[in-house]
């Protein structure tokens, strides 16, 4: 189980970690997290193959079923609620790996489900704006609708979102009740709300890239092994190349595989992003530490 920190408690190994990690460049960031996923690729490969079988299973089962705005909004709460189990999964992982101690699986299952209550109250307050998006009506809406959500809606929720990213790490490894932890991320990110934007920024395109680059190799391997049905070879790159962005709707042997794939890649880089999310955490509450100390 995680150990409450307190900041003058640090062990050596969070203080030699963090310190390589002060100049919070994004290629560090990056590099360290890759560093940690492949030397932990038993655990987190095991997460990540764990995500891939339920959300598989999610697809499979509404896919047959009849198209419904309520079974579509089921289906979409499925998927977030898969989403951030095993994002926190793998905040916990991380969060051990960091301070030196050796974890497995079941381990980690075991200590999130201590911070589980904390950590869902803190996930659900922390998507109120796409539960409220989602409960919007579907007709189009007014030109002045639009310019609202477009130069207010959207900035404010970008704040918000990032203003409160940490709230993972911080109840996983601080202990914070829900509304706790809110507040605690926002505190962590005060004066340097540009640099973690940019950074996730950064971390997102990366992430978007590898999902991209393995969904398109393997469909175009399976393209070529014939296993793309009901596209002509003519345009079988064509159709592979644009699939990733398209996959709304499964009508076709060929769009299934492409789905899948997509589910693959989104199951691989999900500990990426969670693994940066929270060493960029130990960076900031270092310098935090750092600040205050002087």
């Amino acid at each position: 189980m995680l150990e409450q920190q307190d900041f003058s408690q640090l062990s050596n190994t969070e203080t030699n970690t963090v310190y390589h990690l002060q100049l919070k460049r994004l290629t560090d960031i990056l590099d360290a997290a890759l560093s940690v996923y492949w030397r932990h690729f038993r655990v987190f490969g095991a997460i990540a193959a764990i995500y891939f079988v339920l959300d598989a299973l999610r697809e499979g089962i509404f896919l047959f079923l009849a198209e419904n705005k309520g079974l579509n909004i089921l289906d979409e709460n499925i998927e977030n609620l898969i989403s951030i189990l095993v994002y926190g999964l793998c905040i916990v992982v991380a969060s051990e790996i960091y301070f030196g101690k050796t974890t497995t699986l079941q381990n980690a299952i075991r200590c999130f489900q201590n911070r589980f209550s904390s950590y869902f109250g803190s996930t659900i307050i922390y998507s109120i704006p796409f539960i409220l998006l989602s409960l919007l009506p579907e007709e189009d809406y007014s030109e002045i609708l639009a310019v609202i959500v477009l130069f207010i809606g959207i900035p404010i929720g970008i704040y918000y979102l990032i203003s409160l990213i940490f709230y993972g790490p911080v109840v996983i490894v601080e202990g914070k009740m829900s509304s706790d932890a809110l507040r605690r991320s926002r505190d962590l990110v005060r004066g340097t709300w540009w640099k973690i934007f940019w950074r996730v920024i950064g971390i997102l395109v990366f992430i978007v890239t590898i999902e991209y680059i393995l969904t398109v190799s393997f469909g175009l391997l399976f393209a070529f092994l014939g296993l793309m049905h009901k596209v002509s070879a003519g345009s079988t790159i064509i159709y592979v190349l644009q699939a990733p962005f398209d996959l709304s709707r499964i009508d076709s042997v060929a769009s299934a595989i492409m789905r899948f794939l997509d589910i693959g890649a989104n199951a691989f880089t999900t500990p990426i992003f969670a693994i940066s999310v929270t060493l960029l955490y130990f960076d900031i509450r270092f310098l935090m530490r750092r600040m205050t100390s002087r």
